[in-house]
């Protein structure tokens, strides 16, 4: 079964151009489209107007070690 979810009208940063507003499509965990402007057909659509999207990135911050260190 195919999940879909669209983001409307959100903040998007990618890393490779200007800071821009749009609608990102998700399909089963996956980035699927990143436009302007996307039809409603999905199964959640989410309002946007105060979320920031960064699709495909990761903090590269991360510490794995034993709980407690």
């Amino acid at each position: 079964m195919s999940e879909s979810i669209v983001f409307k009208d959100v903040r998007i940063l990618d890393g490779y151009s200007e800071e821009k507003r749009g609608d990102v499509r998700v399909e089963n965990g996956k980035v699927t489209a990143v436009e302007p402007f996307l039809p409603d057909h999905a199964e959640h659509v989410i309002k946007g107007t105060h979320l920031s999207l960064m699709p495909g990135v990761i903090d590269p911050h991360v510490h794995f070690r034993e709980p407690g260190a």
